[in-house]
């Protein structure tokens, strides 16, 4: 969890969680002003929600022994209901965002407290198509944008 009085927050120098939606209510909840005071940047954390907003699953999507979300959707109508609620995203596909895994990742990363989105690829081609999703053209584009942002 997140939260100024610890738990991962603000003080205990940790992020955010979730999906999109997750990250909004976390950050509103501790305040804007508040990290502005305290000069602390935003980790958000699974901007992809494991992976649920990468789009790719069907309803009766379960996940293998072992696999950390097989722990998080137990329950096989939850796991449905929330596939199908990725419906609600897929029109805000078009132009340069032709993915939801775009939509999960542009989404957070508009937001100007969010310094930092750990993505969770599991292969050098998955982080170059998030860099591209991103708008980015290149993974150096991004390596060199850290770079100028980073050194003092």
């Amino acid at each position: 969890g997140s939260g100024p009085d610890g738990g991962g927050g603000v003080e205990g120098g940790g992020g955010v969680e979730g999906g999109p939606e997750d990250v909004d209510r976390q950050l509103a909840s501790v305040g804007a002003e508040t990290f502005s005071e305290r000069r602390v940047g935003v980790l958000a954390r699974s901007v992809l929600a494991y992976g649920l907003l990468a789009g790719l699953w069907p309803t009766t999507k379960v996940f293998p022994e072992g696999d950390h979300r097989r722990l998080r959707w137990i329950d096989a109508d939850e796991m449905s209901t929330r596939v199908r609620q990725l419906d609600a995203l897929r029109p805000l596909l078009s132009g340069t965002v032709t993915s939801l895994r775009a939509v999960a990742l542009r989404y957070v990363l508009s937001n100007h407290l969010v310094s930092t989105a750990v993505l969770g690829p599991r292969s050098v081609r998955q982080l170059e198509q998030l860099v591209a999703e991103r708008g980015f053209d290149r993974l150096a584009d991004v390596v060199g944008i850290a770079h100028e942002r980073f050194t003092p």
